[in-house]
């Protein structure tokens, strides 16, 4: 049984979909938004041209910044994949989520190393540019496309994405091209950290 171009689109489009639900629509830790972020982690091969990478990007992200998941149980997961033990049954689940989240956006920046870099660069570098204009977070476009939000609470799993996608970079690319335009990505994203006086393990 093979899937036809349009039937992936559609699959991709219902995946997507799942992923962005406001938590009014979907719980945001419902099992089905975690399967949807497994299955886009998973399959991001097959069906990532249907999708903005940097939307899936900024929305994995955002479910890694989860308040109700401490900084302690987030290096956990990044360094293990270990969930907690104990405690209750939505922090369980937050915890879950926020797992799947990072586990999927790793996949991706395997799939995609260079591409998610440069994603993330340009947002980056948007967010810089607006906040050396004197533009606060609480003033700066409410719109999605501009992810401002994100990228102000989003540090943590950032710095880990940047990190692995270069690493899977130059595994993947030996270039001394892709090597210097990757290292440049990276130096922005620690030039953005610095220039708003913030570390990546807040």
């Amino acid at each position: 049984f093979l899937l036809t171009y349009d039937m992936l689109k559609m699959l991709a489009f219902a995946l997507f979909s799942q992923l962005t639900q406001p938590p009014s629509v979907l719980p945001l830790h419902s099992p089905l938004r975690r399967a949807a972020v497994d299955l886009i982690g998973r399959g991001y091969c097959v069906w990532g041209e249907f999708m903005n990478l940097t939307a899936v990007l900024m929305a994995l992200i955002e479910l890694q910044t989860d308040p109700m998941v401490s900084i302690e149980t987030k290096k956990a997961i990044a360094q293990s994949g270990n969930l907690p033990g104990t405690g209750n049954k939505e922090r369980l689940a937050a915890a879950a989520t926020v797992r799947a989240a990072y586990q999927a956006s790793i996949l991706i920046a395997n799939n995609k190393p260079q591409h998610s870099i440069n994603s993330l660069s340009k947002e980056i570098l948007t967010f810089k540019c607006d906040v050396e204009a004197g533009l606060t977070i609480q003033t700066l476009s409410p719109f999605p496309s501009s992810y401002h939000s994100v990228l102000d609470k989003g540090r943590y799993p950032i710095y880990l994405l940047v990190c692995l996608s270069l690493s899977f970079s130059l595994s993947l690319y030996r270039s001394l091209t892709h090597t210097i335009s990757l290292f440049l990505a990276l130096s922005l994203f620690f030039f953005f950290s610095l220039s708003i006086s913030i570390s990546p393990y807040t």
